[in-house]
């Protein structure tokens, strides 16, 4: 959900802004950085939501694998417990 929510508000700035020509430079380049700054800040926290939902998958995986391993064994008791 917080990686949707990172996504739509990366969405939500738009392009950079254009420059304007009624703006001094350095006021075009203020706008240009207080972007870049929220798409930066907005990045950064994406990344760290994916880590941590790829560490949250890491773990649901080592786990299923860690069941899988117990059923084969739950199998193979079975099947050596049965008559031939």
């Amino acid at each position: 959900m917080r990686i949707r929510d990172l996504g739509s508000s990366l969405d939500g700035l738009g392009p950079p802004p254009a420059d304007t020509p009624q703006f001094s430079i350095s006021a075009n380049a203020v706008r240009q950085n207080e972007y870049l700054s929220k798409r930066a800040a907005i990045q950064s926290d994406l990344i760290q939501s994916y880590e941590m939902y790829a560490a949250s998958l890491e773990e649901a995986s080592a786990g299923l694998v860690d069941i899988q391993h117990q059923l084969i064994q739950l199998l193979r008791m079975q099947v050596e417990g049965m008559p031939r």
